[in-house]
Formats: structure tokens, sequence, C-alpha cells
């Protein structure tokens, strides 16, 4: 893939784990973590010395644990500067309420919002500002 895309664009590599939290502890993420880390740092960056993956990749999920054990694996066996951002998922219902900067500021690069969720209000002003 990344050959073909020629290393033009911004490519989102989406975890995905069980939408049911208590079905994930069921599924290997950590064999995710360590396969997708690999693969990104060794087999995507072959034959590529001028860019590497880590500057126009970042990993997304909706599973926010998922990502801390990303970030955390890659903090403990990657250089710094050859780390992949991550991105936090969050799809909004009309009731739910986004954690306080306390929790989304260590987010790396931020968090997606699904506008399809979102409130009337906020889509027609979205809408009326282009």
């Amino acid at each position: 893939m990344f050959e073909t895309l020629a290393r033009t664009c911004t490519v989102n590599i989406e975890c995905k784990t069980p939408r049911e939290v208590s079905l994930r502890p069921n599924y290997d993420s950590d064999r995710l973590i360590k396969v997708l880390s690999d693969k990104i740092q060794n087999d995507w960056n072959k034959n590529f010395s001028d860019v590497k993956c880590s500057d126009y990749c970042f990993v997304s999920s909706f599973d926010h644990n998922c990502l801390e054990r990303f970030r955390k694996y890659q903090s403990d066996n990657i250089l710094e500067a050859d780390r992949v951002r991550t991105m936090y998922l969050h799809t909004r219902k009309l009731t739910d309420i986004l954690p306080g900067a306390e929790v989304t500021s260590n987010w790396d690069s931020g968090t997606n919002i699904q506008i399809s969720a979102a409130n009337a209000d906020v889509v027609k002003r979205f809408q009326d500002n282009g």
C-alpha cells in the first residue's frame, strides 16, 4: 500500500477492536500493537530512505486503552523521532460529554468526533460557515 501511494498522502491506520468493551480482553490487542508497530518501523520503511512512515501516517482507534498501550509500546521500544502519532476516535451521542482537558491533553494528535452524531445546532453552524 505505501508503495502504491508513493508516500504522497497522509495514511490513517485504524486499530479495530471489539465494540463491546466486555469482549476486548478476548482479543489479542497486545499482538496487534506489536505487529503493527514492527510493520511500520521495519517492513513499510524498506526502500524509502528519504521519508519514514511515521512522517505521514498515524494510528487511530475508538479503543482508547489500545491507543494508550500502543503509545507505551512505542515509548519503550522506538526512538522518539520514529514514533507514529495517534488519533483518538470518539463516537459522540447527544448525551455524551467529552472528557476534560486533564484527559484530552494527553491525546497526542487529538481526537476525531463524528459530525453525524453532533447536535443539530452544531451541524447547522458548520454548514452555514462552510
